[in-house]
């Protein structure tokens, strides 16, 4: 497993594991994303799968979400995973093979509830989009895109942040992500 954080700070629960590399990597920096990529595919020799789980959420309606806001989260939820799924996905097609998730949202699928996190949203449903349009474009190849869509996931921040919501087990996260990668 080789992992990316733009600070190497959010992933201690994998310190210690042989099968586990992790990378401080600025992924919103489409030059640093395609330089990483290069070197762990010349490295490696290959790229069979690819989790992008990349993120963060900003609440906000209409009324809240300035072009600032809007900037903000298309580039952490939309470019971050655009800079790293490009040279990944040329990888895998070149190959003819390859399997890539990508993080979508359960906001991006209900309008009624994605209207009063606006950017968040818009920056997640382009996620469903990226994938239809690379799918369609390895057609002819064994290469996939799927996204997975869960709502707000059970970690520690949202408990306390959301004490009665219901939130989404990561694991189940993780075993979807596994059936998709099969």
């Amino acid at each position: 497993v080789i992992a990316v954080d733009h600070s190497g700070k959010h992933l201690g629960f994998a310190e210690g594991r042989s099968n586990f590399e992790l990378h401080e990597v600025d992924l919103d920096k489409e030059e640093s994303a395609e330089q990483f990529y290069k070197e762990i595919i010349s490295l490696k020799g290959r790229i069979d799968t690819a989790v992008f789980l990349v993120g963060g959420y900003m609440p906000g309606g209409i009324g809240q979400t300035d072009g600032a806001a809007l900037k903000k989260m298309l580039n952490l939820n939309f470019g971050t995973s655009y800079f790293s799924v490009r040279p990944v996905f040329r990888h895998m097609t070149n190959r003819n093979y390859g399997r890539i998730v990508l993080m979508g949202a359960k906001t991006a699928l209900d309008p009624a509830g994605g209207k009063d996190a606006l950017a968040y949203t818009l920056s997640k449903s382009l996620m469903f989009t990226l994938a239809d349009l690379l799918n369609a474009t390895a057609a002819d190849k064994d290469v996939r895109l799927s996204v997975v869509a869960p709502g707000a996931l059970d970690t520690p921040v949202n408990r306390e942040a959301m004490p009665d919501a219901t939130l989404t087990k990561t694991e189940t996260v993780a075993e979807e992500i596994w059936n998709l990668v099969q």
